[in-house]
């Protein structure tokens, strides 16, 4: 695991938060945070998200795809299999959604989360928790369970995640 802030220069960070926190962004609703979870009983109201896939099935499914380059060009990716993300809302605690692997099919693959604002949300590996810091980036392998955060002190919590080769 390793977590680099300041991943992109300033101008293309601020170009991804601009547009994935613009009103006009086009996101869609999830029920489930970890597709077919039920979470438990009294977060069961808070199971749900927003997302944006930009990238499945070997194509881009995004308009938007392009402002994501610097992420990919820093990454040096052989290959993407999945990029999404994630916008979760505030909630009057922090809930800590499902470990999960993102896929489950590929052995051999790596996880990159990238923070796209500020807020006291996290991501969590075993007992390590990354906050969410704009501009940063947590690497990992892809075998990896994790889990994501809802945050208590912004409206929404964005990141981007990619899974690559």
């Amino acid at each position: 695991m390793k977590v680099i802030d300041n991943y992109l220069n300033k101008e293309e960070a601020n170009r991804i938060e601009d547009q994935l926190m613009s009103v006009e962004f086009p996101w869609y609703y999830n029920k489930d945070i970890i597709y077919g979870s039920a979470g438990l009983r009294e977060e069961r109201l808070n199971n749900f998200q927003f997302t944006h896939n930009f990238y499945s099935n070997y194509t881009p499914n995004s308009s938007y795809f392009n402002i994501l380059k610097p992420l990919l060009f820093k990454l040096d990716a052989v290959s993407i299999l999945r990029i999404k993300s994630n916008l979760l809302t505030k909630t009057d605690k922090i809930i800590e959604y499902e470990k999960h692997i993102d896929q489950e099919k590929n052995v051999n693959y790596k996880v990159a989360i990238y923070y796209v604002n500020n807020c006291n949300g996290y991501t969590k590996i075993k007992d390590t928790k990354i906050f969410s810091k704009k501009n940063r980036v947590l690497l990992f392998e892809g075998n990896q369970e994790h889990l994501g955060t809802s945050c208590t002190n912004q409206n929404r919590r964005v990141i981007i995640n990619i899974n690559y080769i």
